[in-house]
C-alpha cells in the first residue's frame, strides 16, 4: 500500500522476466514524461569498447538505408540484440520485429 501511495504503478515478481522489467521500465519512462533520446535505439547495448563502438555507428549508419544486413558470429553473442537495435534505429520501427534463427 505504501509503495502505491509513493507512486509505484507496477510490481515484478520473482524470478523476474527480463522482457517484463523491461517492459516495465519503458512504461515508467512514458508516464514520467522523459523524451527518448537519440541514443534509445542502442539503449540495451552496454559497452566500453572502441570496437564495438565502432560497430555501432555502422549499424546506427546501415538503419537509416534500405539495405539488407546478415549478422553472423558465435551464439551468445548478442546478434539478435544488434538487429534489435538497428530495427529500434529504422524507418520500419514501427513495424514487428521477426528474429530467423539460421542453426545449422
Amino acid at each position: 500500500m505504501h509503495a502505491t501511495q509513493s507512486g509505484a504503478f507496477g510490481f515484478l515478481t520473482k524470478p523476474i522476466d527480463k522482457q517484463e522489467l523491461l517492459d516495465q521500465v519503458e512504461k515508467a519512462l512514458r508516464i514520467s514524461g522523459i523524451r527518448q533520446s537519440d541514443e534509445d535505439w542502442r539503449s540495451e547495448i552496454i559497452t566500453r569498447s572502441a570496437l564495438m563502438e565502432e560497430r555501432l555507428a555502422q549499424a546506427h549508419m546501415v538503419a537509416g538505408t534500405d539495405a539488407r544486413v546478415l549478422i553472423t558470429g558465435e551464439s551468445g553473442t548478442g546478434k539478435e540484440l544488434l538487429a534489435r537495435a538497428i530495427h529500434k534505429a529504422s524507418v520500419r520501427r514501427e513495424h514487428p520485429f521477426v528474429a530467423i534463427n539460421c542453426r545449422r
